[in-house]
């Protein structure tokens, strides 16, 4: 079993100190020394196996690498393939040995999710090269695939329309996911609609928000379920008349909240 050991200054991180909970800052030393991570920082970990390490509710598990992922921005979770990257973590682990490449690459060559693997490529690449490591705002892809020899590597993701896409995809599969259609987040209406929405400052909570409060509020409905889709949601003279609507007591429940 490998030791690993985590730096005090952890404790003079602005961010882990006051922007922290206590329940975070205990998630996150999780995440450091778990058994289940590696030297890539890349791993495969599922809300049942957090909450039974934790002592926590896998619904409690859940929020933790809600929070992570959209609020500080610390990790990726790619949900179809239970993988997490922490996005810091070569800072603390990694060399430019030789060696250390062979190693890293080993467990790259492991990880299933298309999208993590290649955000290791790309971090370990710049790290060699001594280039700045941008992780953006980013969302997994749906992909099973394990490479067998080692991958080639893309073009750092820092540009910002590129993340927007990214964004948008998670929006619409968010949707589909919850209402059960198959809308493609590259048509023009819905992409104009959600993007329009997102660059004038509001969130992907409030996309999200959005989309539950009117699922829940219309599925039923047999008149109005028809309206139900991301054209009319995200159309400007209805997002935020809807994003500040209450849901039905009871019923409303977000797919954040569960194995999406």
């Amino acid at each position: 079993m490998p030791n690993r050991n985590v730096s005090t200054e952890v404790w003079n991180d602005p961010k882990f100190t006051d922007d922290f909970t206590a329940e975070d800052k205990y998630f996150w030393l999780f995440l450091l020394t778990s058994k289940y991570g590696n030297l890539s920082g890349c791993f495969e970990i599922t809300y049942k196996q957090i909450a039974r390490d934790m002592g926590y509710s896998k619904e409690t598990a859940q929020n933790l690498i809600y929070r992570f992922a959209e609020v500080h921005r610390m990790i990726t979770y790619d949900n179809d393939t239970n993988e997490l990257l922490i996005h810091n973590w070569y800072k603390y682990n990694w060399t430019k040995s030789p060696k250390m490449e062979t190693v890293i690459y080993k467990f790259i060559n492991k990880v299933k999710s298309n999208f993590l693997r290649n955000m290791l490529i790309e971090m370990y690449e710049n790290y060699k090269s001594g280039d700045r490591v941008s992780i953006g705002y980013q969302y997994p892809s749906n992909t099973n695939t394990i490479p067998n020899t080692k991958p080639i590597p893309i073009t750092i993701i820092d540009n910002k329309e590129k993340e927007l896409k990214e964004v948008i995809k998670h929006i619409v599969d968010y949707f589909n996911k919850k209402v059960g259609t198959k809308y493609r987040y590259t048509t023009k209406a819905i992409n104009d609609g959600i993007s329009a929405r997102l660059k004038e400052g509001f969130t992907i909570e409030d996309c999200i928000k959005v989309i539950d409060v009117k699922y829940d509020d219309w599925i039923d409905d047999k008149e109005m379920v028809k309206h139900l889709n991301l054209v009319t949601l995200f159309r400007p003279s209805n997002f935020e008349k809807y994003l500040n609507q209450k849901g039905k007591k009871n019923r409303y429940k977000s797919l954040e909240d569960n194995d999406w």
